[in-house]
């Protein structure tokens, strides 16, 4: 951390910075005041034209402006170390204004929408991913069962190695589930319609990419995270971001889907792609990605402050799994499948996807291809 601090010194001309995460987002705490730290992989450096294409759109078409990208010393608007772009946003006098959640939801509407209009070029094909949720998850799960065929030909596991095994039943069904859950829901079908509610998406949005100055203006943060898919990934991640930071508050979330669709009404089998979200372990596969490209030296400096977190992240989720369909149901009208994990139920109840533990229960675990009708 002191070398890419000395960096960022460096490349930006600040005398002295202090590097802080709060609330899932990295701030950069410097002479010249606050700034906002966003990474993108160095395979994005090209994504420029993209961007800019998307910002004029926005500009056009809503109120929101686009925070603009501090320049390095060397005119480039990124640092690279290794295989991370590092670019700064300089920080505002940000405000939390009444309602906050409804109008953080209102205002990823209103983004949405203004992108609507943006024409294809075949440049963005880098950065597609309309249409590819179930191959994008299931190649995170191959990732996980090739790390642990590499790791069985070890003489030893440290213990988040141990962690890893000890949980690849419990991750494996959760994301085979999650898959066939959003297959049968409808999203190959569903996906082109949704799209034309917006073409562009953040990979991991969260309420810092969208700020409330003081002023009562809003501004949009973090572009280079942009790509092109549907709207529900947005309002998916949104929703496990507020859950990761408040655990299972059922208004906070209600408020901020009731602030989307004072501006565009969902489609009520997006209900159900984002209920495949919250069950498809995300974190857990992205560490487990992160722990494969490790080198040896870098795996054993791995402890307790990496399992800790996706423990308590699978736990919460399990709460709203059990949460989130009745709250759609009430506020919304919309019946969504649910899945019970862990336990049978009576033979007679047709609308509960059951997952088993065959050990425990005798039972066998129920494919939700029976349950298409999401």
């Amino acid at each position: 951390m002191e070398e890419l601090l000395g960096r960022f010194c460096e490349e930006y001309s600040f005398v002295d910075v202090e590097w802080k995460e709060e609330n899932g987002r990295k701030l950069l705490y410097t002479d010249r005041g606050l700034h906002y730290i966003h990474t993108c992989p160095a395979s994005y450096r090209a994504k420029g034209f993209l961007v800019e294409k998307a910002m004029d759109v926005i500009h056009k078409n809503c109120d929101l402006k686009v925070l603009p990208i501090c320049k390095a010393n060397d005119d480039n608007y990124h640092m690279k170390d290794g295989e991370v772009l590092y670019y700064l946003q300089e920080g505002m006098r940000e405000t939390t204004w009444e309602r906050h959640y409804f109008n953080l939801g209102r205002s990823l509407a209103e983004f949405h929408q203004a992108t609507r209009t943006l024409s294809w070029d075949k440049l963005y094909l880098p950065y597609r991913s309309i249409g590819t949720w179930p191959e994008m998850w299931e190649k995170k799960c191959k990732t996980y069962e090739s790390l642990l065929d590499s790791l069985e030909r070890s003489k030893a596991f440290n213990p988040f190695e141990v962690y890893l095994f000890t949980m690849f039943t419990y991750i494996q069904v959760s994301s085979s589930t999650a898959i066939d859950y959003l297959k049968g829901s409808g999203y190959k079908r569903l996906t082109n319609a949704i799209s034309k509610q917006g073409k562009i998406a953040f990979q991991n949005f969260q309420d810092g990419h969208i700020l409330f100055h003081e002023s009562g203006k809003r501004y949009i943060a973090g572009q280079y995270s942009w790509v092109l898919d549907m709207r529900t990934r947005d309002i998916g991640q949104g929703i496990k971001w507020i859950v990761r930071k408040n655990g299972w508050q059922e208004d906070k979330v209600i408020e901020f889907l009731v602030g989307y669709q004072c501006i565009a009404q969902l489609y009520p089998e997006e209900y159900c792609f984002i209920f495949a979200m919250l069950l498809y372990p995300s974190r857990f596969l992205k560490t487990v990605e992160i722990y494969s490209l490790m080198g040896d030296e870098e795996r054993a400096l791995v402890g307790e402050d990496w399992q800790t977190p996706l423990d308590e992240e699978l736990a919460t989720m399990e709460q709203v799994l059990g949460q989130y369909p009745e709250a759609i149901r009430q506020y919304f009208g919309v019946e969504i499948p649910e899945i019970h994990w862990l336990w049978r139920l009576p033979e007679d109840d047709n609308k509960t996807i059951c997952i088993c533990d065959t050990e425990s229960s005798g039972g066998s675990y129920e494919s939700f291809s029976d349950y298409s009708d999401c």
